[in-house]
């Protein structure tokens, strides 16, 4: 059989450097310890399958520190120095960097199969709060720290040394008790490792097995030093060239020729970089499939057969060739096949490959090429015994099968000649199809500016000396920046200091004093507030379909924001044009609020496991906005939705992990097959996994994907492994890889693995919840998924939430009638029956009552806050415990206080309208909602400043020009007060009140921006 398509695979290899020039310190191990890991392995395997071809791209930077530290007997890096330094000698600062540092943040793969490692993981726990490893290490003796100085260093040790290393298998064997000499040796056989890495690399090139590109020096993005039409970026583009032409240099050194190709960093490419490469001498670049598919945006071609074949782009009289990335393809080895069994997610890989084979209309045409381009080291770590068994299985179907094949990049392109030439190539990058990654955030901005700052000064200062010319360019490097964004701690803090440090030596090899700023981590300069941010470009498609999967939703059902989010952004979507359905269980309230109900379905087919009672598919329809409702009274037809105020149903996983089931049977009784399942939250996280698992033969739900929405890591779905029987879930999926969390099964962990992408409700969030901080315990499982999750934040609903139009308000208003605030401000006090007079402050707050959302910090202040002179209105329930404490105040301070604890949407809405304050003193926040009602209807906030509550809001003393509240850092009853204090203070002077009031409704944080993300999400996956 003739041949269709060719596989070329391009394993790209990159580390930043490391190094600090002046000092000679290496300040991360990453070089050294791939050595003995991804590097040795991925060449090696391919001596298994001497047909397969492919390509690695290695950078320069990375070639250098190979060669550096493998020559240079004095490079070492802090990692080295405590592995090799007698266990009894260790201090108690080196202790605590061992148990801090010396234990992969991926456990669940690294550890384990060594046993002892695993053993003293579990000894040291999850807290590395300073104090705690103070008093951890303790625990530990200097046997522990020996074999934990052993054991990190072999769990770095990959599938060919643990194979065919007669050390390493001897030390893995051991297990435990390690020596002094055992350790030794095997940082011997490291070194021997590192060294060994480039002649590998080298042999394979030269037998024709591999083919070797490379990319520009210190790996910059381009197109940001080129600035040409598109307007972005920077005129450095003598950096581009020079940096291109080092790369080549270099190149030429180790491996005795020129590359051909090139891998432009993070895929960045642009119109202006075809002369800077084919003046080189490069003779082909690839870049990602979005690039070709904006390259091409208004013409009439299809996806699949445009992007399987190979391409000329020109400019300025030169040419390159091009290839791009199959974006899924590469994404899942990355991201997705990790999590799933090796010869399952083998054969997905090979069925995708087939499907594209079996597209190709034409084969008389010649073959297709489909690219498979992704990080060659970091996906490793997350597989079971580091890929082997997944990359073998795919080279070997890959050699077996009769119509596809492997090629390289290269040979590819030297035996086919036909191309289709691109006019206009498009400025963009792997992510997202532009360059906000590096340029987006406000602290990514301030650290250019440090860097042009310091190149400007190089320049100026005559011709720039040659240490700090090539200073400057290790700082152009692209790491440094996609780690810089906007969180209170930063970035990176070793990326962070890295930067600086480069920055700083071009000043010390200048012979000028290092700026002030440089000792200082880049700071954030003031956000402009304005959350939606720029959208990126998106491909032209059809509107999807979209179910949207709720456990609650406004005016049915609520306990929280999540109730507004699912019906804001059902309508925002609906506005733009899509069909969108909103799906959730038919509660109590529901059938006892009188909504119009229809039956669709009396029993839906597919009954729930175990002979329990079946559901039932009811729907509302509401002008252009259908809701559906699964009917179970045995599990639904209670008071509240997920508890008493006692605690939690105690079945709540059998509950909510049937209702995700149902779903799935729900559409197909419905006739509505939606092209996007939206899940949020763990009551609907098994759908991923139902689809992806139970469901993935049956052709009516073949291409639905799926999108998970964490709206709040703290609260996960985390049930015994009992139910899994009673929900349908086998037994082999109850692992660390899989579903089992602690000893537990977690519904959240399916959606993060199993869904098509993760979002969450701001992109500080998404940021924050990588961090052991935020991410309760699946930071790790969401850094792999890095390129899978998005941060969109909420917005309002002003249809809803506005002074002008809300129905449930007394007097309509907006900023030019501020004054008949001041009839919603007496409605609510009649209403709540408070004897407050109309010009005393008025504070309210709606609200679960939890202790995340600091409401024993508000408890704690009532006393206070009502000598102050002040009314407070609080809507909202919780624990007894807090039910009780707040209906206590009340009985406290009949005068002052009201406390309503029922779910009331009328008084949420008169609270807005005629408070003069609303208080959220939230430990931590995701996103909020409620502040950004609040101004709307010109109530200021008061807010802990913590996630989406510190995006939104500026602090009036700290910003009397965008002031629209007032923030508080720590999370004590005194910041709190304090910080009420100021506001009521304010409030005194009415006339800078009113101007604050009618600045903060100035404010615009609508749901249409949010909604036209969700629009580019659901079409991208």
């Amino acid at each position: 059989m003739a041949k269709k398509l060719s596989v070329a695979f391009l394993w790209h290899m990159h580390q930043p450097l490391y190094k600090d020039i002046i000092t000679g310190k290496y300040h991360l191990p990453w070089v050294r310890l791939h050595s003995t890991y991804s590097y040795l392995d991925m060449a090696s395997l391919l001596d298994d399958f001497p047909a397969v071809k492919v390509t690695f791209n290695l950078t320069p930077s990375l070639i250098w520190q190979l060669l550096d530290i493998s020559g240079d007997k004095t490079a070492s890096d802090v990692y080295l120095q405590l592995s090799g330094k007698n266990a009894a000698d260790l201090t108690d600062k080196d202790r605590c960097f061992l148990l801090r540092n010396f234990f992969p943040s991926n456990p669940g793969k690294s550890i384990l199969h060594l046993k002892r490692y695993k053993k003293l993981f579990s000894k040291r726990g999850d807290n590395l709060r300073e104090d705690e490893l103070l008093r951890k290490f303790r625990e530990f003796s200097t046997a522990d720290f020996r074999d934990l100085q052993v054991l990190f260093n072999l769990a770095w040790c990959g599938f060919t040394l643990k194979k065919k290393d007669a050390l390493v298998r001897a030390l893995v064997r051991k297990g435990s008790g390690y020596t002094e000499d055992d350790k030794m040796l095997l940082l011997k056989r490291q070194m021997e490792a590192a060294a060994s890495i480039i002649p590998l690399y080298r042999r394979l090139q030269d037998e024709g097995r591999i083919e070797i590109s490379t990319s520009p020096f210190y790996h910059p993005v381009l197109p940001l030093l080129c600035r040409g039409w598109s307007g972005k970026g920077f005129d450095f583009a003598e950096d581009a060239r020079a940096q291109v032409r080092k790369a080549v240099g270099l190149y030429e050194e180790v491996f005795g020729r020129k590359p051909a190709g090139m891998w432009p960093p993070e895929g960045g490419v642009s119109r202006e970089i075809i002369p800077v490469l084919a003046d080189e001498g490069i003779k082909w670049a690839a870049s990602d499939e979005g690039i070709l598919l904006e390259s091409f945006r208004g013409e009439d071609i299809p996806v699949e057969d445009l992007i399987y074949g190979a391409f000329t782009a020109e400019e300025g009289g030169r040419k390159i060739d091009m290839v791009f990335r199959d974006m899924k393809i590469s994404d899942a080895v990355s991201f997705r096949y990790a999590h799933m069994p090796a010869k399952k997610a083998a054969a997905d890989f090979v069925n995708r490959i087939k499907a594209i084979a079996g597209r190709v209309k034409n084969p008389g045409k010649g073959e297709d090429i489909a690219a498979v381009i992704l990080d060659g080291e970091n996906p490793w770590p997350y597989y079971a015994d580091g890929g082997r068994e997944f990359l073998s299985e795919i080279y070997k179907q890959l050699t077996l099968r009769g119509d596809t094949g492997s090629a390289t990049i290269g040979g590819y392109l030297r035996s086919h000649s036909e191309r289709k030439r691109i006019s206009r190539l498009f400025s963009g990058s792997w992510i997202d199809r532009n360059f906000d990654k590096w340029t987006g955030s406000n602290r990514k901005k301030k650290a250019w500016e440090y860097l042009e700052k310091a190149r400007t000064e190089l320049f100026s200062s005559g011709r720039p000396g040659k240490e700090a010319l090539e200073e400057l360019y290790i700082a152009e490097g692209s790491d440094w920046f996609w780690w810089y964004d906007d969180l209170a701690g930063g970035s990176d803090p070793v990326f962070d200091r890295l930067f600086r440090t480069h920055l700083a030596n071009i000043y010390t090899f200048m012979g000028k004093d290092i700026p002030h700023y440089l000792s200082e981590p880049v700071p954030a300069r003031p956000s402009d507030q304005t959350l939606p941010g720029k959208a990126a470009p998106s491909e032209t498609a059809p509107l999807p379909k979209v179910l949207i999967v709720s456990s609650e939703a406004v005016p049915f059902a609520k306990t929280g924001g999540l109730a507004d989010v699912t019906a804001s952004l059902a309508g925002a979507l609906t506005s733009l044009g899509c069909d969108v359905r909103v799906i959730m269980p038919l509660y109590k309230c529901v059938t006892e609020g009188r909504f119009e109900l229809t039956s669709e379905a009396g029993r839906i087919k597919h009954p729930p496991p175990g002979g329990m009672s079946g559901f039932a598919l009811y729907a509302n329809r509401t002008g252009k906005r259908t809701t559906y409702f699964l009917r179970n009274k045995k599990y639904f037809a209670r008071d509240g939705l997920y508890g008493t105020p006692k605690g939690d149903y105690p079945d709540n996983g059998l509950r909510f992990g049937l209702f995700s089931r149902a779903v799935l049977d729900a559409v197909r009784a419905a006739d509505f097959k939606p092209d996007v399942i939206h899940c949020n939250d763990w009551q609907s996280a098994l759908i991923p996994f139902y689809l992806k698992f139970e469901l993935s033969s049956d052709g009516f739900y073949r291409g639905i994907k799926t999108l998970f929405t964490i709206h709040n890591m703290a609260y996960q779905g985390v049930f015994s492994r009992k139910i899994m029987r009673r929900l349908g879930i086998p037994e082999v999926f109850f692992n660390m890889n899989d579903l089992e969390f602690y000893g537990k099964l977690s519904f959240m962990k399916s959606g993060i693995l199993y869904s098509d992408a993760v979002s969450t409700v701001s992109r500080r969030y998404a940021r924050e919840i990588m961090t052991p901080g935020y991410g309760c315990g699946l930071d790790g499982l969401l850094r792999t998924r890095r390129g899978a999750v998005h941060g969109i934040p909420n917005g309002v609903d002003y249809s809803i939430w506005s002074p002008e139009n809300d129905r449930f308000i007394r007097t309509n208003f907006d900023a030019g009638s501020i004054e008949k605030k001041n009839e919603c401000k007496k409605d609510l006090l009649e209403y709540t029956r408070l004897p407050l007079s109309p010009g005393a402050p008025l504070l309210g707050c709606v609200s679960r009552l939890t202790g995340q959302k600091g409401m024993d910090l508000a408890a704690g202040v009532m006393d206070r806050v009502v000598k102050l002179g002040a009314g407070v209105v609080i809507l909202g329930r919780g624990s007894e415990h807090y039910n009780r404490m707040f209906s206590e105040l009340a009985g406290k301070h009949p005068r002052s206080v009201y406390v309503c604890s029922d779910f009331n949407d009328e008084l949420a809405h008169k609270i807005e309208a005629g408070c003069d304050m609303f208080i959220m003193a939230s430990r931590y926040e995701p996103c909020g909602l409620n502040q950004m009602y609040s101004i709307k209807y010109g109530t200021i906030p008061i807010v802990r400043a913590t996630g989406g509550l510190d995006d939104v809001i500026v602090d009036f003393d700290e910003d009397r020009e965008k002031g629209n509240g007032f923030k508080f850092g720590p999370a004590t009853r005194d910041a709190l007060y304090h910080t009420v204090e100021r506001a009521v203070r304010l409030y005194g002077n009415k006339a800078l009140w009113k101007k604050l009031m009618a600045r903060a409704m100035a404010y615009d944080f609508s749901w249409k921006h949010s909604a036209e993300q969700y629009l580019r999400l659901y079409r991208k996956i």
